[in-house]
């Protein structure tokens, strides 16, 4: 990404599954149906970078729910193991015909949140659903001490 010479370097601290509950009570009061079922984690567990991949890909779920599925009940599951985390963002489908999830927009989202799971040595798969929901998935994995990758 470009910076301005007038920019300075960015100090904030990076969002991680911490921030999850506070993205979703944001979307919840901009009018998302959103349902979190996340595992509690122990900070020393998930290792920052797999934190923030799955605080983004939830996120542009998020973003994507609202944009091309207005009204529709959107799950997150978010499930830590020995060795990884599980990202699953499905909706349902949505409120009004004819929109439906991946109808318009570049696909740049999708492909973004690939690129962060992949970048970890994970899996990322997305694509609609039978009943006209549409659900991503991601496996973000971590050596079970918990160190990076």
């Amino acid at each position: 990404m470009l910076r301005s010479e007038n920019s300075g370097p960015q100090t904030a601290p990076q969002p991680d599954l911490t921030d999850l509950g506070a993205m979703v009570d944001a979307a919840r009061r901009a009018g998302l149906p959103v349902t979190l079922d996340a595992d509690p984690v122990d900070d020393d567990q998930v290792p920052a970078p797999v934190g923030l991949a799955a605080y983004r890909i939830v996120q542009e779920c998020l973003a994507n729910a609202a944009r091309h599925a207005a009204g529709a009940a959107v799950r997150v599951t978010v499930r830590a193991g020995p060795s990884g985390l599980r990202v699953r963002v499905q909706n349902a489908p949505p409120a009004e015909a004819g929109s439906r999830p991946g109808e318009a927009g570049s696909g740049h989202g999708l492909t973004g949140m690939r690129e962060r799971a992949t970048s970890l040595g994970g899996t990322f798969t997305a694509g609609p659903l039978p009943d006209g929901g549409y659900a991503v998935a991601a496996e973000l994995p971590y050596d079970a001490e918990g160190g990076d990758r």
